[in-house]
């Protein structure tokens, strides 16, 4: 049995979406309903749903898209197999479908449901849903990782003007004051002596980081993206990490570096870390740049971390992000279920910054949702 799509408006064909443009006239008894298929069997197995909108606009509202299970024999007989959840915003922005992974069983029949509580304002052109069984790629990024030492702590801001260090990373930027740290000394003696202060602090920090939440452990895997050769995977696979390190062409961007190197490898999903530094962000934009991110949270397991590097600054070229671009980029992951390190801002070693100040590389971590492929 091959993928089905489905009518997303199966089940109440009449009913009105909560987003402008979709389904019928009539107001629905459930204000929170977005859309409702058919029940349908699904060969028995690892499964998966996804659903993609049209034409998407959105200025606020939270999509919640489950996968019910009927079967006439059980107690009850409809249950929850699947859930995921992701901002309207973010999706109109990105053009990501959302996906939910399952287990179908003998038997059951499957409908995909998705519901907005609170506010929702939104528009699209349409609507499509697939469901049926899940590919060896999508089974393999569906295992949780199992690395990873340090729990989430509680912020009262996501964030902050501390000054950054490397012996706690989170998101911070480069200052001259962490190439004095011992955290740095350790992982500089790694690292190539000609290489720029910045250079060196980008590959310091990714593997400082990767220390501090457990990633650099013997089995661990990792993908790694660098415009230029990178120490990094090197420096990971000496303590019994596997890595896939790409390094792009001249003037190639990520995207199509990713469907030159790993885009339909089946070992090209599953891992348990990943970084991109060395300017490979750049040329991309904060709507662009989100998207990237987004595309490889997908290749890392449920709990996975990314370490990404962007340039950040006053400069107004579109790739050079300020704090207010930095900080709508994590509020995105973060409304999309992921977890975020604080943001440090202050990654200057003298005052606050001013318009004179030089773009520094500023490293964004990111720990994958563990619900988005249950």
């Amino acid at each position: 049995m091959t993928m089905k799509s489905l009518d997303p408006f199966g089940y109440w064909p009449t009913f009105r979406s909560r987003i402008t443009g979709l389904g019928g006239e009539d107001e629905p008894s459930d204000l929170s309903y977005i859309l409702h298929s058919s029940y349908t069997a699904v060969e028995p197995g690892p499964a998966i749903a996804t659903v993609a909108f049209e034409g998407l606009a959105a200025s606020a509202g939270l999509i919640e898209v489950s996968v019910f299970q009927l079967h006439a024999e059980h107690t009850p007989q409809v249950t929850q197999a699947g859930k995921a959840g992701a901002l309207l915003s973010t999706l109109a922005r990105t053009n990501r479908p959302v996906r939910i992974a399952f287990e179908a069983i003998p038997g059951a029949e499957y409908a995909v449901i998705g519901q907005s509580f609170g506010d929702c304002r939104a528009r699209a052109h349409g609507v499509t849903i697939g469901i049926g069984p899940r590919s060896a790629t999508d089974d393999l990024a569906r295992h949780r990782s199992q690395f990873g030492r340090l729990k989430a702590r509680l912020s009262t801001a996501l964030a902050s003007t501390e000054r950054p260090s490397l012996r706690a990373p989170v998101s911070q930027g480069f200052s001259h004051a962490q190439l004095t740290e011992g955290d740095f000394t350790h992982w500089a003696t790694w690292l190539p002596a000609d290489d720029t202060p910045e250079s060196r602090w980008e590959a310091a920090y990714i593997l400082r980081t990767l220390e501090a939440y457990g990633r650099l452990e013997k089995g661990a895997r990792g993908l790694g993206f660098a415009r230029d050769a990178d120490p990094v995977a090197a420096i990971a696979e000496t303590v019994g990490c596997t890595t896939m390190n790409v390094t792009l062409r001249p003037d190639e961007e990520i995207s199509a570096a990713i469907d030159r190197t790993i885009a339909d490898r089946p070992d090209g999903v599953g891992f348990d870390f990943l970084w991109t530094r060395g300017g490979v962000m750049e040329g991309l934009g904060p709507v662009r740049a989100e998207t990237t991110v987004g595309d490889l949270l997908d290749r890392l397991r449920p709990g996975g971390l990314a370490i990404h590097i962007f340039a950040a600054g006053n400069d107004i070229r579109d790739d050079v992000f300020d704090s207010n671009a930095l900080n709508r980029l994590a509020l995105g992951l973060v409304a999309d279920g992921h977890i975020v390190a604080q943001l440090r801002h202050d990654h200057h070693d003298d005052g606050p910054r001013t318009r004179l100040d030089p773009i520094v590389p500023f490293g964004i971590v990111v720990r994958r949702a563990t619900e988005m492929m249950n």
